[in-house]
Parts: structure tokens; C-alpha cells; sequence
């Protein structure tokens, strides 16, 4: 079966049992993909594991994926927390949807369970938040506004991260190995803006 899109699982140490009642691979409309930053060998039900350095919590993961494969996405990748289940509680049929039915993505980016959408909060100057922001934009102005969600779980189509050239992308990782910044938990909310073009 041909792949239509990614779901990239970020992990460390957690259990990940959930995994085995995923669809068998050669059933499954995805390919499934684990990055791990503990050299985990027990993720049998992944097509593949990625073992990368322990650096940025979950969005350190999410951005060495796209930085790793930006020439090589499929359509939409999605990703999700090791432990998905109580980052998105509240929109399970969501998460359903993309592990076992056949998802919609209508939007260019979406967080499980909030719909994109433009507006949202402005990122204060001098921020962390923008501090990160400006790693990847530069001296060129980001757009203002940024929708917000916890959990850092969401979808994303090849073409929305292709707008931003890769090194967009590696000048904001580069803040998962600042040991004053917690990167996860200041894109949490804001990976719209991440890739906002």
C-alpha cells in the first residue's frame, strides 16, 4: 500500500505500548515513524526508528524530522508526543481518526483538536518566544499573530514546510541545545508561527 502520509512519534523512555494496536503495516494508509532519544530497540511496530540526540524535548525532535527529510516528506506528516493520548484528551476522535480512519487535512497546519487559523496572540518582543522565532526568521519579520494549543501535537502538509526554506527550520533547532531554553515548552503553542510564510 502506498503511503499517504508520516506520523512521527517523539520519544524518550516512555511506554509506548499503544503502538501494538495499531493497524498492521501493510494496512495502514501511513508510514510510522518513531525518533527516539534514547537508543530504544523495542518499537517493533514501526516501519522505522530514528535515534537522534536528547536535546529540545519534543519539538527537538520535530525539527531534525523535517531538517533530516525535508527533501523527502510525504504529503502531510503528523506529529505526536510519545504519549498521545493525554496531549490531546479532550479531541480523541481526532487522534482515532488519523491512527485508524481515513483523515481530512484541510488545513495547511492543524493542531489535534484546534482548527488553523490566522489572528491569535502577538509574540511579545524581546520574548523567548521570539527570540526563538528570529533564530529561524532572521532579521525579516515574522507574521503577527499565532494560533495557540497545548499539547504540541499537530499535522502539517509537505508544501506548508516547504515554503520556509530548511535553514528556517536549523536556526530554530539550534535553541534545543541552549541549556537556558526549554524548547518544547515555548512552541508548544506555537508551531503555527513556526511555519507561518
Amino acid at each position: 500500500m502506498s503511503k499517504q502520509y508520516e506520523i512521527v512519534v517523539a520519544s524518550y523512555k516512555e511506554p509506548m505500548n499503544w503502538l501494538r494496536y495499531l493497524p498492521k503495516e501493510e494496512n495502514r494508509a501511513y508510514q510510522l515513524t518513531v525518533s527516539n532519544s534514547a537508543d530504544r530497540r523495542d518499537v517493533t511496530a514501526a516501519d522505522r526508528t530514528l535515534t537522534i540526540e536528547n536535546a529540545g524535548r519534543e519539538a527537538g525532535h520535530y525539527l531534525k524530522f523535517i531538517i533530516d527529510n525535508y527533501d523527502n516528506l510525504l504529503p502531510v506528516t503528523v506529529f505526536l508526543q510519545a504519549d498521545p493520548w493525554a496531549h490531546c484528551f479532550a479531541h480523541m476522535d481526532d487522534l482515532l481518526e488519523i491512527l485508524f480512519g481515513e483523515p481530512n487535512f484541510e488545513h495547511p497546519v492543524c493542531y489535534l483538536g484546534a482548527g488553523y487559523a490566522g489572528g491569535g496572540l502577538p509574540v511579545q518582543k524581546y520574548s523567548l518566544s521570539d527570540h526563538i522565532l528570529r533564530l529561524g526568521w532572521g532579521s525579516t519579520p515574522y507574521p503577527s499573530g499565532t494560533p495557540i494549543s497545548i499539547g504540541a501535537q499537530f499535522y502539517v502538509k509537505k508544501e506548508t514546510i516547504l515554503k520556509r526554506p530548511v535553514e528556517h527550520y536549523k536556526g530554530i533547532y539550534t535553541a534545543a541545545f541552549d541549556p537556558d531554553i526549554s524548547l518544547g515548552h515555548a512552541l508548544e503553542g506555537m508551531w503555527g508561527k513556526v511555519f507561518q510564510h
